[in-house]
Parts: C-alpha cells; structure tokens; sequence
C-alpha cells in the first residue's frame, strides 16, 4: 500500500486535484508486477483507491474539515466473480488429503466447510473461544452486537479437540507441527487440492500442466507456474450453499456464516449446475404432466361420446 499512502499524500498537497492524478496512478499500478510476475488485478487496484476516497471521506468529515471535497474516481471493472463449489462427492477425498498435510489443515478445512467461515477468521481463532464441554465456538459479536455462539457438529468438534490438545486459553487454535502459528497455508493446500484431482499447476505462457518448482518442458518459460483449481474460499460459497440445500432459513445461515447482509449472503449462494440440471429435469417433468393431462381429458371426452353413441344405437 505504499503507493497508495502516496497518492494520498500528494493529493493534500495539492490546492486542486486533479482526476489525472488518479489515471497516473492507475497506469503506474498496471505497469508493475506482483510476486508472481504478473501485474496486479484491477480488484486490487480498485481496493487501494477505495482506501484514498475512504481517506478523503474521513477528511472531510474533520471540524474544520481537513479536505475540502471527495474527488470522483473511476474505477476499474472487475470481472473476478469465483463460481467454485466442493461438490459432496469430492468431499472425502480431499478431506483425506488435508489430514494428510496435517491436523491443522484438517481443522481448518472441515470447520470451513461446515459453516462457511472466512480464512482470516478461522485462523484468528484463539483455544479460549472454544467451550468443548458444551461444544460451542464464541466468535464474539457481530457488527449488529448479536452474539455468535455456534455449536459444533460432532465431526468439527473432534477435529478441533486434536487442534487444541495441549495448549493454553491464549493460544490459536491452528498451529502448524512445530507450534508456528499458521498464517500462509497455500502451499500445503494447493498440494491437498491436486492429490484430490481438485487442482493443478499451469505454466503462464503456454497453458501447460507443470509440476511446481519445475520449467515448463513445453516452452521453457522460467515464470513461476500459477495453481488452478479449487480455493479455500471457495468452501465459504459451498458452505452456504449446503446451508440452503438443508433449508435452513437466510437469518440463522448467516449468523452462522457471518455475513453481515443478505446481498451478499445471497450472492454466495450461487446455484451450481447439478442444482440448474434438476430444476429443468422438474420443469420438463411438469410439461409433460400438463400434456398427459390433456391427453387423458380428451381420451375421456372421446370415450364418453363413444359410450353415448353405442347407447343410441342400441335403443333404436
């Protein structure tokens, strides 16, 4: 964020700003390159010029005010919208292979998968949060001041009685094997991700699959292969919908999740396609009962003036 905390800077100090400003910024963020060789996403540039106008915001809002107005800024489209889901057919294979990694990857990614936490959430989780005699978890408050107290399933329950084995009140509940706090576990997940058939390593410059750590064979591009496949929060999105697929009500899976409103509750709670595919298979299937009821309404017809003209007849 230090360019960012400079473009601010430079704005104050400037008697007018100007929108040109923002568009160097935007062209100079564009033409950088992140740890993975690439330049940054336009979420993340739009996520640092929120950070500017929330700034500006805060200024004007000062007596006397530190600013004296809020500049436009035009953001970038983004198109970063995530659709993946852990279908429940890959859910013991890839639970294997988290325990595999270890208890804490295991911890992690059954409790994710249950409820739908947020990784950031998930790892700030400290010992002293956890009631294991009443089985429930103490997340605190939520922004409205409801309190979030979630009771465990049995199997979440056992997976963090072996996460918390030994250790005091004060200290996280995920902790790697040599008692480091986690903090970054995409590499142990991205090799639980591929043992499953979930992911793979794709060489940047041509597409290929590459073994991580290794050059492409194919075009012996030295940039560093990208992972392609499921994602941690990719659990979030299918732990509501599981939520949804049980029929718990909007209300009780968000407390749970922890969203704090229902747009964004709801667009978590994307239909995938085996969902899509069985709501048509119900449409087709209430077509045909409307046409089979047709059917047997003129069958009806016809037979009853079939059975009155067999009758006349037989008077005369």
């Amino acid at each position: 964020m230090t360019l960012t905390i400079q473009l601010f800077l430079l704005a104050l100090q400037l008697d007018r700003f100007q929108s040109d400003l923002i568009d160097r910024y935007i062209n100079k963020r564009k033409s950088d390159q992140t740890r993975s060789k690439t330049a940054p996403e336009n979420g993340t540039i739009n996520r640092e010029l929120a950070l500017v106008k929330s700034a500006f915001n805060h200024g004007t809002e000062q007596t006397p005010p530190k600013v004296r107005f809020v500049p436009h800024f035009n953001m970038l489209e983004e198109n970063n919208v995530r659709c993946g889901f852990l279908q429940d057919e890959q859910y013991l294979r890839l639970s294997h292979e988290c325990a595999v990694e270890g208890v804490w990857l295991a911890g992690l990614f059954e409790t994710a998968f249950a409820y739908g936490w947020r990784e950031d959430e998930l790892l700030a989780l400290r010992v002293g949060q956890l009631d294991l005699l009443g089985k429930i978890v103490d997340l605190g408050e939520t922004k409205n001041g409801d309190q979030r107290m979630i009771h465990m399933t049995e199997h979440v329950f056992q997976c963090l009685v072996r996460c918390v084995a030994g250790k005091k009140p004060d200290d996280f509940v995920f902790t790697r094997d040599d008692g480091s706090r986690v903090k970054d576990f995409r590499q142990a997940w991205w090799n639980a991700c591929i043992r499953a058939g979930l992911g793979r390593f794709e060489c940047r410059d041509c597409d290929s699959n590459v073994s991580e750590g290794r050059r492409c064979s194919t075009c012996q591009s030295k940039k560093k292969a990208k992972y392609i496949g499921l994602k941690f929060h990719d659990l979030r999105r299918t732990g509501i919908r599981n939520m949804s697929r049980q029929g718990i009500p909007e209300k009780v899976g968000m407390l749970i999740s922890g969203h704090r409103t229902d747009s964004v509750y709801r667009r978590y709670n994307i239909v995938d396609m085996e969902v899509l595919k069985t709501a048509t298979a119900k449409i087709e299937e209430h077509q045909r009962d409307i046409v089979q009821a047709e059917n047997n309404h003129r069958t009806a017809i016809v037979s009853t003036e079939t059975g009155a003209d067999d009758k006349g007849k037989q008077i005369n």
